[in-house]
């Protein structure tokens, strides 16, 4: 018994596609209103991830372009969606010229090397040992300056 539903492939009729318009959501602002909203804010967004498996509250320092400065503290909360990375959008009035991650070492960290914007070169403990200079202590000998024949 052969009849139309026996080829037919929903799948592959027009009827299956299914077309919707999206709108970009700032296309619906005239400039004059995306001035109002947006105009002399500062967005920041910044990505975390979590490589040590703990989940922990996430400390930012803020230190803006007038020399102050601000900590913001994130619950731990944030991590319930996604345990191995967020990222968050961040919307300051001033103009932010670093951003330190956990200042005052209050987190379980694996990395601090990167908790630092702009990027913070920290010597690694070989550099420090190579810089690390002592002078010399003249021997009881040198000291004596005793010369023999």
């Amino acid at each position: 018994m052969v009849d139309f539903y026996t080829h037919y492939r929903p799948w592959e009729t027009e009827d299956s596609v299914d077309i919707t318009l999206m709108m970009r959501y700032d296309s619906l602002f005239t400039p004059a209103e995306k001035m109002e909203k947006y105009g002399d804010k500062n967005y920041y967004e910044l990505f975390f991830s979590n490589k040590g498996g703990l989940v922990m509250p996430v400390i930012i320092e803020w230190t803006y372009e007038d020399g102050s400065r601000e900590i913001e503290r994130i619950p731990v909360e944030i991590w319930r969606k996604n345990e191995e990375k967020f990222r968050k959008v961040f919307v300051k009035d001033k103009q932010v010229i670093s951003i330190v991650i956990d200042p005052y070492r209050e987190t379980a960290d694996i990395d601090e090397s990167n908790n630092h914007w702009p990027v913070k070169e920290i010597p690694t403990r070989f550099q420090l040992f190579k810089q690390h200079k002592t002078q010399d202590k003249p021997n009881p000998m040198q000291k004596n300056k005793v010369i023999r024949p």
